[in-house]
């Protein structure tokens, strides 16, 4: 079974990042994640309404995860999830992540980098990276 993963930092939204503010960046954002097919894709500072701004782009993704404040306060670890081929277990937004393990015996087959500008914009301050995984 192979499967792809991605980590990307969102940058939260902040007024003073004036061209590169986050409501210019969405839909780079998306198209990003779009681009590479991830299977799962883990976000960083995520505000709820930044996650919000995705889902009409990110139509079969869903996600979970919960505010580190609690609920929907605050930065999120969120974990966005391919609906067509993952389903969550034991899981809701606006709730703690337990725990994420991998086993010994997945292997990563190919890291990428994506250092690519959308429009003329980076996604954001961090490049997303993906991984292909395979067990």
């Amino acid at each position: 079974m192979k499967w792809k993963a991605m980590t990307f930092n969102l940058r939260v939204n902040v007024d003073s990042d004036g061209p590169n503010a986050w409501p210019l960046r969405v839909a780079a954002v998306a198209r990003t994640i779009l681009r590479h097919k991830a299977d799962i894709v883990c976000v960083q500072e995520g505000l709820y309404s930044m996650l919000r701004d995705l889902d009409p782009s990110l139509g079969h993704y869903g996600w979970i995860g919960e505010g580190r404040r609690g609920g929907f306060e605050d930065e999120f670890c969120a974990i966005l999830y391919d609906k067509n081929k993952w389903r969550v277990e034991g899981g809701e937004t606006g709730k703690p992540i337990d725990y994420i393990f991998a086993s010994p015996d997945v292997a990563i087959e190919r890291i990428e980098v994506d250092r690519g500008k959308y429009e003329g914009l980076y996604p954001s301050d961090h490049y997303p990276v993906c991984a292909v995984l395979s067990k």
